[in-house]
């Protein structure tokens, strides 16, 4: 995991610290590109597996989403923490 500091004044997370916002219970902002390329974003619950360093999530498999995926495998996707110290990944 490589961790980014975009500001100077905000100082960046350790590895531990990020593993740990990581598996908080914050929702996790997905987008995907529908047929004419225009992003469709949606939160979604996710889990952190710590072991193998990667995010799950899981939806049905004829929701918009996830043919939206199947069509353009491209994701991109945010997940923050509104709350005093902010943070996000």
């Amino acid at each position: 995991m490589q961790i980014i500091s975009a500001s100077s004044e905000i100082p960046g997370m350790t590895g531990e610290e990020a593993e740990r916002f990581l598996e908080s219970k914050l929702n996790l902002q997905l987008a995907a590109n529908y047929e004419q390329c225009n992003p469709n974003i949606q939160p979604v619950w996710y889990y952190y597996d710590r072991d193998v360093k990667k995010l799950f999530t899981t939806t049905s498999k004829s929701a918009k989403k996830t043919k939206n995926l199947q069509n353009r495998p491209n994701v991109y996707f945010s997940i923050d923490d509104e709350n005093p110290p902010y943070k996000g990944g």
